[in-house]
């Protein structure tokens, strides 16, 4: 009798977990996203400033005007810092200084601020190109590093370093190519020497996802991932090791947890992950939570979809709010706890939502993420099993 109750109770319990996992992420929050773009403007890219994190910065243009804002209250709020006829691709900030920010130009170099966005200056050795990805080392403010891609056949691109906050650069080749097409990039947050770039190369070497273990001067190629086109891309806050990769052609979301040399696939959305979730444009982890993982991008009718267990288990936080096109970047602002995500292919819109803050399991660098130890969704059904278990076998030994 005690053995089909507790068959019965388990089978029911291990039901009711992907609902217990849903019922606690919405719990959390993801009730809708709101615009907070600068009015009226389309944005190419923003970026927020980790030591005040209040503070953003937009790349934007309305032919036939074209500039940099600056928001100082989360995006409620914004100013035009720059009004100009360049356009203005990529934008980053010095991670110790709100008012060290560096702007790309579209068909230009990188120039930089040093006050708050008031006056720009050309830096110096920048190539030039139509699209920048800039990202500053976590660890060290003055590492920063360039990633420049020009349509084209074929297309070029460049990397660049500087090891001053964006004053100075200097080029590095990848695979023999000293022109590498670079469409993503992540700089360990641990590590200012390791880095991943997704490129494409001009029938040199091999398209897809490289790393540096040494700020660039050599460069492995990850043939162990499947893809010769890596659009989302993040390292884990505390492991350099541990990666999340995607790509637009597809909703497949996969992790390496040995710094790429080998990849498990952690989303299939037509194998148990989001139905509607068909492509990975960005990838962001919450940087006080490693569980927490968010996915942008989709060219289904699902844009962002988020995982409070590592990877374990996605559902949909785009229940209201992104109707259109295709998000590519999302930034998390633990401070404040949101979550930032910019659609630029149709509304080129900056939106933003309450972020996801409670995590579940306990993450180790093995397949299946999530441990026993655990509170995850399904570490639940799989304790009280085991509680079921130690009743039946104590009432056994002592008797009716």
């Amino acid at each position: 009798m005690y053995r089909r109750f507790i068959t019965r109770t388990c089978r029911f319990l291990r039901q009711l977990a992907p609902l217990a996992l849903i019922a606690l992420t919405s719990v959390q929050g993801h009730a809708a996203w709101v615009v907070k773009s600068p009015p009226g403007e389309q944005v190419f890219d923003f970026a927020l400033a980790p030591s005040l994190s209040t503070t953003l910065f937009a790349t934007t243009r309305v032919d036939p005007t074209v500039g940099i804002w600056k928001s100082i209250d989360s995006g409620d709020n914004w100013t035009m810092q720059i009004l100009n006829n360049l356009d203005y691709h990529g934008v980053g900030i010095k991670p110790d200084d709100p008012d060290t920010v560096l702007a790309g130009v579209r068909g230009g170099p990188i120039q930089i601020s040093v006050n708050g966005g008031s006056n720009w200056l050309i830096t110096n050795g920048s190539a030039s190109h139509d699209v920048w990805r800039i990202q500053f080392a976590p660890n060290t403010p003055l590492t920063v590093y360039g990633a420049g891609y020009s349509n084209g056949v074929p297309v070029s691109g460049v990397l660049q370093k500087s090891l001053d906050g964006g004053q100075n650069w200097a080029e590095f080749a990848i695979a023999g190519d000293a022109d590498p097409a670079i469409i993503s990039i992540a700089v360990a947050p641990t590590d200012a020497n390791t880095v991943y770039v997704g490129a494409i190369l001009d029938g040199i070497g091999d398209d897809g996802l490289y790393k540096t273990i040494d700020g660039g001067a050599t460069w492995t190629y990850l043939a162990g991932l499947p893809l010769t086109e890596v659009d989302g891309l993040a390292v884990d806050p505390t492991d350099a090791d541990v990666i999340y990769a995607g790509s637009s052609g597809s909703g497949l979301i996969r992790r390496s947890v040995d710094g790429g040399v080998s990849w498990q696939v952690l989303h299939d959305p037509f194998s148990g992950g989001v139905a509607n979730f068909t492509s990975v444009r960005g990838i962001a982890i919450n940087p006080s939570d490693r569980r927490i993982v968010y996915a942008l991008g989709g060219s289904g009718a699902t844009k962002v979809i988020a995982t409070t267990n590592c990877g374990d288990d996605w559902v949909d936080v785009d229940s209201s709010g992104i109707a259109f096109g295709q998000p590519s970047k999302a930034i998390i602002d633990t401070a404040n706890s949101f979550i930032y995500v910019l659609e630029n292919l149709l509304t080129t819109t900056i939106y933003r939502e309450a972020l996801l803050t409670v995590g579940s399991g306990s993450c180790t660098n093995t397949v299946g993420f999530p441990t026993a130890s655990g509170s995850s969704a399904f570490g639940y059904p799989l304790l009280a099993c085991f509680g079921l278990l130690a009743i039946a076998a104590y009432r056994r030994r002592s008797g009716p």
